[in-house]
């Protein structure tokens, strides 16, 4: 992150759109916000402690995830979704001393029940600070990020991610190819949504938020990111409205030339449909306990059914059925659960 300040400046490395106005944020005005996020946090004697983060894909979220690492803190990355009970569980479960919310969550926030001591931060409502606070040089061992399984096989477990696994897992490229700007449509506080932002920024390219999947098109023609990492749900909405829409989608004003695919089968029939229309397509499959890293390959009729080859970082075997990793990208362990 200091060096994404250090190196880009006033470029711009942040688009989102108030109604159909893009608006753009530069890396020195964002980290403006960041250290006085931080500042506030420091204020609030949050320095050193786990750090609950919910809310809606906003520069908002970003902010607050930036600045919970200047305060030497770990974010906890939870789904806007949650319920104020499944709130109070995951909190207890993960030793939660604070939570950054969107305004559109306060109710559930307040209707959690929490620890006396615990600190309620409200993303919209932040002060604004000069103040700066020591920036902390974490351990790369030490504790950087929890998320929470999908528990599709079991309970949602919280996964423990290292300063140097979260590193690992953002600092790649993707898979050789080049883009000038992503939309960051997948949630932040899915490890494919945040590793996807980070990794945009070490590539050098712009975040588009996309904060609500219903603006979608909106996003596509305003900000016109080039690629996008999406689900298979989404890819098929895109299909339908790419019908005639030409090379790119340039008839619906898009600009879209490469698609990443996850979090599901995909389609293999697609692959055709997209290739036809000039846009490549990449399929990702991986875990959250493997932090950001996993299998990619960009998809061809001739090779339709796989998940690709690993990460150059990756080492893999096959071992009594079962898929094995190795890599610094991969989690700690669970929180609590050895």
């Amino acid at each position: 992150l200091q060096a994404l300040e250090a190196q880009c400046g006033q470029r711009t490395i942040l688009k989102y759109m108030e109604g159909l106005q893009v608006c753009e944020l530069s890396a020195g005005a964002f980290f403006q916000k960041v250290r006085s996020f931080a500042a506030a946090f420091e204020a609030r004697n949050l320095r050193g402690c786990h750090i609950g983060i919910m809310g809606a894909n906003r520069v908002q979220w970003l902010t607050g995830f930036c600045a919970i690492y200047l305060v030497d803190g770990a974010a906890v990355l939870l789904s806007p979704d949650l319920s104020d009970r499944e709130l109070s569980e995951r909190a207890a479960q993960v030793d939660l001393k604070a939570i950054l919310f969107d305004d559109a969550l306060n109710e559930t926030v307040a209707n959690a029940v929490f620890s006396p001591d615990f600190v309620r931060v409200n993303l919209d409502h932040v002060p604004s600070t000069d103040c700066r606070c020591p920036v902390a040089q974490p351990d790369p061992e030490s504790l950087a990020c929890i998320l929470f399984t999908s528990g599709t096989t079991d309970t949602a477990k919280a996964v423990m991610l290292s300063h140097r696994a979260m590193v690992a897992g953002v600092c790649h490229n993707v898979i050789g190819h080049t883009f000038s700007a992503q939309l960051a449509i997948l949630p932040f506080h899915h490890v494919a949504g945040l590793a996807s932002v980070l990794n945009t920024w070490y590539l050098g390219a712009v975040v588009c938020l996309g904060q609500k999947m219903k603006h979608l098109y909106r996003y596509l023609a305003g900000m016109q990111p080039d690629y996008m990492l999406a689900v298979p749900s989404i890819i098929q909405a895109l299909m339908k409205k790419l019908k005639n829409a030409g090379p790119n989608g340039g008839e619906l004003g898009w600009n879209l030339q490469l698609l990443g695919c996850g979090g599901a089968r995909f389609l293999p029939d697609a692959i055709r449909f997209f290739h036809e229309r000039n846009i490549r397509l990449l399929q990702s499959y991986g875990a959250t306990e493997a932090g950001g890293l996993g299998f990619d390959w960009e998809m061809t009729e001739e090779c339709r059914d796989t998940i690709g080859k690993p990460c150059e970082e990756i080492e893999t075997k096959i071992l009594d059925g079962e898929l094995w990793l190795k890599s610094p990208s991969v989690m700690m362990g669970y929180y609590k659960e050895p």
